[in-house]
């Protein structure tokens, strides 16, 4: 995926099949279904000349795409990922129109949506979420910020970031202890943090962290064991703690404090 890097890939990797023709890329709109879906191939701007000359850029067909896309039915992936069907849903979980494929947005600081990942197996991999190629990586959850919580709580892959939220919904903090309470029961953990979630461990943007300054910052990455260096043997740093480490250094010149949630220096 890393390869693409013309413009109409962006359009491609969403399942739409273009023809080249001059400067211009054609193929059927996925929208209304007319063969009249043209795309500038240099300036990758696209237009349908039959839904009343609808079009942009990159960024308008992603959020076009997103929002035209199916919500649901989420039980079956819901049950896979241990999730809850809301909780999907309010993350921006949706079926794409094109390819029937997961799909979920990633935002800026403003809660607008940047990149637009897809939820599919590429190489014989598991499925996984991919980044439309020539869009920047965009934040999970960034849609639901409110800037007047104290708290942000920044989980690896947005799995983790929604586990993260059903956590905080369902419990309450009583001094030093953490008790379960009922999921829409008042005064549950959530109500006073943010959740977000990074695209991968090695994937933080310095415009991310405005979104950060003067709060409480837990950087909950994954518990990655060591491995070995394949030529010293010697053990290398856990991605995720140096994901983590990563991350805290920017968020540190953003004024933000930070914690790291981790088991043991070698991620153990």
């Amino acid at each position: 995926m890393e390869k693409q890097r013309l413009p109409i890939d962006t359009f491609k990797f969403h399942g739409i099949e273009l023809v080249e023709d001059g400067k211009e890329a054609k193929g059927e709109c996925p929208f209304c279904g007319k063969n009249k879906f043209s795309v500038d191939i240099e300036s990758s701007k696209w237009v349908c000349f039959y839904c009343n000359g609808d079009g942009g850029n990159e960024y308008t067909f992603v959020r076009k795409l997103w929002e035209e896309s199916f919500c649901g039915p989420y039980e079956k992936i819901a049950e896979e990922r241990g999730l809850l069907p809301e909780t999907l849903e309010s993350w921006g979980l949706r079926r794409s129109l094109i390819t029937d494929e997961w799909l979920l947005p990633g935002y800026n600081c403003n809660g607008k949506i940047v990149q637009l990942y897809r939820y599919t197996a590429i190489g014989g991999d598991k499925p996984r979420f991919w980044a439309t190629p020539n869009l920047h990586h965009g934040v999970f959850g960034g849609h639901q910020y409110i800037p007047s919580k104290d708290v942000v709580f920044l989980c690896e892959g947005p799995w983790d970031g929604m586990k993260m939220q059903e956590v905080l919904m369902s419990s309450k903090q009583k001094g030093d202890k953490f008790v379960r309470i009922k999921r829409l029961g008042s005064g549950n953990m959530y109500e006073g943090a943010n959740v977000l979630a990074v695209p991968g461990c090695n994937i933080f943007q310095t415009n991310w962290k405005e979104m950060f300054v003067g709060k409480k910052v837990y950087l909950a990455y994954d518990n990655d064991h060591p491995k070995p260096h394949p030529k010293t043997k010697k053990l290398m740093t856990p991605p995720g703690i140096a994901g983590m480490k990563r991350a805290a250094s920017i968020l540190g010149n953003g004024t933000a404090r930070t914690r790291c949630m981790k088991w043991g220096d070698r991620g153990e």
